[in-house]
């Protein structure tokens, strides 16, 4: 029979409800353990239940001291639909005697194992007990609640589980299994005392057969992605020397779960062909907390090492390549007294040849976490990578790593600019040599932060594109520079954002960034042109990429189009014999004046 509240004999109180998330625990009142308990005040054939209440964190109950009553008020918030719970049995504990109390407390303070069928290291005379499942799994409901029925008086462990590509709801929002981190196994005796008034009972003068438990739970943040393409990727195709770059730089980062993990993966996701990972000696990977909010400087960093991980560059399948960065048990183990922090990689990708006007490039990032209390591991292979098509509606529109959590997707747009050097009569000129430049509004050299560098350090400000740094009209005076990032949408954003001093941080792209086009050669028989010619190339506010921007570059002739005399030439002759006449005029002038005033 069940019963909800029975009447104790003696008026003990024997707490024995877990800290739950916190490893495998139990609380008893210690100065109690071992006072006298009568037999009869827990009758051997009684039963009852425990009702688990599935939370996300975050939850506003989270944190309140559990003694196994309902929280008020009952939580509802952020419940998790479709985890379930298994109730486990320990063989050999008698709560009806208090030998079997003291047992109790002995055998929670000993370990799991992984399959839930014993516990090990128990302290006493028996450090192994048997662990026997009572009934079937029971999922929770849209409130969260799995009701564990039936359940003979013992001491119980109760284990969560969740299938790996099971998809739950967290108040009715979908997330995928690996989003959730599995409250650890935690012991329950059935019953336990109550903390509270029952009619005319006095707190801790009755048991309670109807127990609620709320498991620590934490649900895994989707991770994010930051780029940086402003800096070394305005130009593709580059080798990526000191001066030539084409290098996106991404940061992957991810909240550190609260919880003891097996695994921890960051996956980054791009196009076949798009890009190449180049970060084998310079991409980094770091943890960051800060200590106390109200001193956000306060931050204590860890720099994990070459022995805290393993990046795997994997072979490319279904039109994608896969980069995975996988936590080594070392750099695991870091993450302790990291919970709540953030983990970044900072990962770098040349951006190839094959990226030029109208390329859009994504990138994408992912995250795989496994509980150290699950059992087995992702199915995730870095090496060779096998994603699944989470939309078999439009296959192969987002492959996805088994058991991830997907995070915001970046992307970078990239144009080109076609030059036709023309005179100013149309003609076609061959042979004007340029260079291009980052430039401002106003046509000022500038760097990456939008700087102006002066004469003296253009190369700062310089653009290269498929390892030119040059070019020179041909064909018909045309000249093509493709793969050149657009003007407008830089960073993955329309809207500038630099360090944190940066004057311009705010401004509209549109309205800083340009390319200036200098020539450095002019074509034979034509002057240089004394102004740089500036230009943009322009996305449609990051929703489509340019494919051309046309520009036409006119060229006068030398001296303005007008001959200047030719020494030696017949104008020449003409003007010395002018020249000439006019001093023997001006001598013979002067001699008659002179006759005169003698004369006088």
């Amino acid at each position: 029979m069940t019963r909800n509240i029975r009447k104790t004999a003696t008026g003990l109180t024997v707490a024995a409800v877990a800290l739950m998330g916190l490893g495998s625990s139990f609380a008893m009142a210690a100065d109690e353990s071992d006072k006298a308990v009568s037999a009869s005040s827990i009758p051997s054939d009684a039963t009852g239940k425990i009702t688990v209440h599935k939370q996300a964190n975050g939850a506003k109950n989270a944190g309140k001291k559990q003694d196994g009553t309902l929280q008020d008020p009952a939580p509802s918030e952020k419940a998790v639909e479709g985890v379930t719970f298994t109730a486990y049995k320990v063989e050999g504990i008698d709560l009806t005697t208090n030998a079997g109390w003291v047992a109790a407390k002995a055998v929670a303070e000993g370990t799991v194992n992984a399959d839930n069928t014993k516990v090990t290291g128990v302290k006493g005379a028996k450090t192994e007990y048997t662990l026997v499942k009572q009934g079937e799994a029971v999922p929770t409901d849209a409130n969260g609640e799995a009701v564990l029925n039936k359940l003979p008086v013992g001491l119980y462990v109760v284990a969560e589980s969740v299938a790996p590509n099971a998809t739950l709801k967290v108040q009715g929002k979908e997330i995928k299994a690996s989003q959730l981190t599995l409250a650890k196994p935690f012991f329950v005796t059935l019953p336990m005392t109550n903390p509270k008034v029952q009619g005319d009972s006095a707190v801790g003068t009755t048991w309670m057969y109807d127990l609620n438990v709320y498991p620590k739970n934490q649900t895994t943040e989707a991770p994010k992605k930051a780029i940086d393409d402003n800096t070394d990727g305005v130009g593709s195709g580059n080798l990526n020397s000191d001066e030539q770059k084409s290098e996106i730089t991404y940061t992957l980062s991810s909240t550190v779960p609260d919880a003891a993990l097996k695994e921890f993966m960051l996956v980054d996701r791009f196009k076949e062909g798009q890009l190449e990972w180049v970060g084998q000696t310079t991409d980094t990977v770091k943890v960051e907390k800060v200590k106390n909010p109200d001193e956000p400087k306060n931050v204590t960093e860890v720099v994990l090492t070459s022995d805290d991980f393993k990046i795997v560059d994997g072979a490319a399948t279904g039109g994608y390549d896969y980069v995975t960065l996988k936590l080594t048990p070392a750099g695991i183990a870091k993450l302790s007294g990291m919970e709540g922090g953030t983990i970044s990689w900072q990962f770098h990708a040349k951006v190839t040849k094959t990226v030029v006007g109208g390329s859009i490039v994504p990138n994408k990032v992912f995250q795989i976490t496994t509980p150290a209390d699950n059992e087995g591991t992702s199915t995730w292979n870095p090496e060779n990578p096998n994603p699944v098509d989470p939309n078999p509606d439009n296959p192969g529109d987002d492959p996805t790593p088994p058991g991830s959590t997907p995070g915001n997707e970046v992307k970078s747009y990239y144009g080109k600019v076609t030059i036709n050097k023309k005179d100013g009569d149309g003609k076609a000129l061959d042979g004007a040599k340029f260079q291009l430049f980052r430039c401002n509004a106003a046509g000022e050299h500038v760097d990456a932060s939008l700087k102006a560098v002066g004469s003296k350090n253009e190369e700062d400000a310089r653009v290269y594109v498929n390892e030119a740094g040059e070019w020179t009209s041909a064909n018909g005076g045309v000249i093509t520079i493709d793969g050149l990032l657009v003007n407008d949408f830089r960073n993955n954003s329309t809207d500038v954002q630099l360090d944190k001093e940066n004057p311009m941080n705010g401004r509209k792209w549109a309205d800083v960034s340009y390319y200036c086009l200098k020539e450095v050669q002019a074509p034979a028989g034509y002057a240089l042109l004394p102004q740089e010619v500036k230009f943009q190339v322009r996305s449609s506010d990051g929703t489509a990429a340019a494919v051309e921007v046309p520009l036409e570059v006119v060229n006068n002739k030398n001296h303005g189009g007008f001959n200047l005399p030719v020494t030696g030439g017949a104008g020449i002759a003409t003007l010395v014999a002018a020249g000439t006449l006019l001093v023997a005029g001006s001598g013979a002038y002067v001699l008659a004046a002179s006759r005169k005033r003698k004369q006088a």
